[in-house]
């Protein structure tokens, strides 16, 4: 299953994909995420096993089919280190798993990550508060990120 899943992370990996969905009923699914699009992966014997593998990775219990379960897991491929968060969903009728890929691009610096200048300079003189909180947040996986900025003290 190691081989199998190494696979399917590198074939993810190298569309850039933030996502690999896995759904069971009555045949195994696989699909990888990219931005609003879904690419099929092709499917191989015993693939449905992936579940229970996935679910071991991530420490979530195997015996549990009642409740929606979620957990993470780290893996080297290429020498480099991946962090991943499975969260798994079963019913009588269908399995579904969501495979979060945490690490897929480099981390970007403030100048990559906000394009203004004043933006940039203002969040450099919000680093140098003694306390405080600077909480920054945008959609998943966007490459840039333009901030709005609302001051209130």
């Amino acid at each position: 299953m190691e081989t199998r899943l190494k696979e399917i992370i590198t074939y993810a990996l190298r569309l850039k994909a933030t996502d690999i969905h896995f759904t069971y009923k009555d045949v195994m699914l696989i699909e990888c995420r990219v931005q609003k699009k879904f690419y099929l992966i092709p499917i191989k014997e015993k693939d449905e096993q992936l579940f229970s593998y996935l679910q071991y990775l991530s420490d979530m219990d195997l015996s549990s089919f009642a409740k929606p379960q979620s957990g993470a897991f780290t893996m080297e491929l290429d020498d480099k280190t991946f962090a991943f968060r499975f969260a798994l969903l079963q019913t009588h009728q269908q399995k579904s798993g969501v495979l979060r890929i945490m690490n897929f691009q480099k981390a970007l610096t403030l100048q990559e990550l906000i394009l203004k200048g004043e933006q940039r300079k203002l969040i450099k003189e919000w680093c140098t508060y003694e306390n405080g909180l600077l909480l920054i947040g945008g959609p998943t996986g966007d490459a840039q990120l333009q901030l709005p900025i609302i001051i209130k003290k």
